[in-house]
């Protein structure tokens, strides 16, 4: 049997990552999560990403921020939707071997994502009802916890090594909403109204700050896009060749080690027909075998 807080943490069965896709759709772009690109090794699936999307019709450019793990798409959505966009970026994922894998339950929540604010919704509801709890138990004069057994949550949320290894196994949102939730039925079996009304100011503050940032976010992502757009890299198709070469041409065999191998082999290949069928494809199918991570 664990002796210690952190060793039960240790045997909780459950998984840190998060299964479900987030995405923000506004001002003609969407910014949606991409499995595998915030990891080492996970660049192939960030160039596939691009270009798969950038064969999409409708769609007028695609960049991969791997640091917050979306892909950024600008888009006609009267041609494509982003249902449309979600189901190419899933065809390259299982292509290139990612589809099973979650998405980073570490990584900072996106500006514009909602579910943060629903989080402290949720919690602010939880405190709420633990208020509640508490007025009838003290009404029917019950008393099934003492404070010390209810302090116990409060202490695992306030102490950084026993949160990391829950966050750990089942990720910082789930967390933070189960502690708070736990919390709140706890103070309200103690009957102790006094820190569920902290609580609720604390997050309802937090709950502001976050409606602040997103609205800052909804203010400045033209602008960030339109800096962006100054120094974003573009794919690259394959044409006639120019009528005056500026450059020296390259002998591949006096070439260094290095340099014969980009001059034979490009760009990094694609795992399998990537997306072939379907009418919304202009450039045909990608070439095939994705490299491995």
């Amino acid at each position: 049997m664990p002796s210690q807080p952190g060793e039960l943490l240790a045997r909780i069965p459950f998984q840190a990552d998060r299964r479900q896709r987030r995405r923000w759709v506004g001002n003609g772009r969407a910014h949606i999560e991409v499995k595998g690109v915030g990891r080492p090794g996970g660049d192939h699936v960030g160039w596939h990403v691009e270009l798969a999307l950038s064969r999409l019709k409708g769609v007028h450019w695609a960049q991969v921020n791997s640091v917050a793990g979306r892909v950024i798409v600008a888009f006609d959505d009267d041609t494509v939707d982003v249902d449309d966009l979600v189901d190419v970026i899933e065809g390259v994922e299982a292509a290139c071997g990612v589809d099973d894998e979650g998405f980073s339950p570490t990584r900072p929540d996106h500006p514009g994502d909602t579910e943060p604010m629903r989080r402290q919704v949720y919690a602010i509801g939880a405190d709420v009802a633990g208020f509640g709890i508490g007025v009838v138990g003290r009404l029917l004069r019950v008393n099934p916890l003492i404070g010390e057994t209810a302090s116990l949550i409060s202490l695992a949320d306030a102490t950084p090594a026993l949160r990391s290894r829950l966050e750990g196994k089942i990720g910082r949102a789930a967390a933070d909403l189960g502690l708070a939730v736990g919390n709140a039925v706890a103070q309200g079996l103690v009957q102790g109204p006094l820190g569920l009304v902290v609580d609720v100011l604390h997050r309802g503050l937090v709950l502001d700050e976050l409606r602040a940032r997103k609205d800052l976010w909804l203010e400045r992502e033209p602008l960030l896009n339109e800096v962006a757009a100054r120094i974003r890299p573009r794919l690259t198709v394959p044409g006639p060749a120019p009528p005056r070469d500026p450059m020296p041409a390259v002998n591949p065999a006096s070439a260094p080690p290095a340099g014969r191998h980009v001059i034979a082999t490009g760009p990094p290949p694609v795992a399998g027909p990537l997306l072939t069928a379907g009418p919304l494809l202009t450039a045909g199918p990608l070439p095939s075998a994705c490299p491995p991570a």
